[in-house]
């Protein structure tokens, strides 16, 4: 009973971030072509959504390794598995966007913007190119950069306290100041910047979400829709 409790507690320290980092939901920027909502959304052939499945199985493969790992207790082995599945994920679905056509890059894009927007807030603008197309100045970047800081101390403090448990509580804390500094952000921006925003962004889209994998609606399946955002 000791060591399947020690299992547990492993796998809720680690796996949500891992969840997160591979895409299984299809929230990280990138990682959002994963999910099949906005497969149907970017209108992609059979043999891209075949391609996207290849590295789907190969990434669901280094789970049940990773997994396998974790059940013999070697949790260092099932980090570095799951890292190194990470980074591949990440690397084969960079050479897959290339594969993409205007339309449907663009429109991704504007997806995992919107994506971003949901998982970090303010951090989202303190991307290059967010900065460059919606013309920050000097002084709204120097602003920014501070007040990105501070929240993610803040959102670790909260989270770090949580240590394991009451982390529901802590997720809606973290997304309470999460909106409170957007919303601080938001106000400084001007009518044109919110307007190339929106453009940047384009149509709130609305991720729909069938499980982790196993399958649809299988065992631990989580089903849902994420709704957009549109705070600006």
């Amino acid at each position: 009973m000791r060591k399947f409790a020690l299992t547990l507690a492993l796998v809720g320290l680690v796996a949500l971030p891992v969840y997160a980092q591979f895409g299984f939901r299809g929230t990280g920027a990138g990682n959002v072509l994963l999910n099949k909502s906005v497969q149907e959304e970017l209108k992609l052939t059979g043999s891209q959504k075949s391609d996207l499945k290849k590295i789907q199985d190969t990434q669901s493969a280094s789970m049940k390794e990773a997994g396998a790992a974790f059940r013999d207790m070697d949790r260092e082995k099932a980090t570095e598995i799951m890292k190194k599945a990470g980074e591949a994920t990440t690397k084969s679905l960079a050479k897959f966007k290339e594969t993409l056509n205007t339309t449907q890059a663009k429109r991704l894009r504007q997806i995992e913007l919107q994506s971003e927007l949901r998982r970090t807030s303010i951090k989202v603008f303190t991307k290059e190119d967010v900065a460059k197309g919606i013309k920050l100045t000097d002084k709204q970047k120097e602003s920014l950069a501070g007040a990105a800081k501070d929240l993610d101390a803040d959102v670790k403090e909260i989270m770090d306290a949580a240590k394991g448990r009451g982390r529901r509580e802590a997720a809606e804390k973290a997304n309470k100041l999460r909106k409170k500094a957007l919303d601080s952000f938001t106000k400084t921006m001007t009518e044109e910047q919110k307007t190339a925003w929106k453009e940047m962004t384009g149509t709130p889209f609305e991720m729909k979400f069938e499980g982790f994998p196993g399958g649809k609606g299988g065992k631990g399946g989580m089903r849902g829709k994420r709704k957009p955002k549109d705070d600006i």
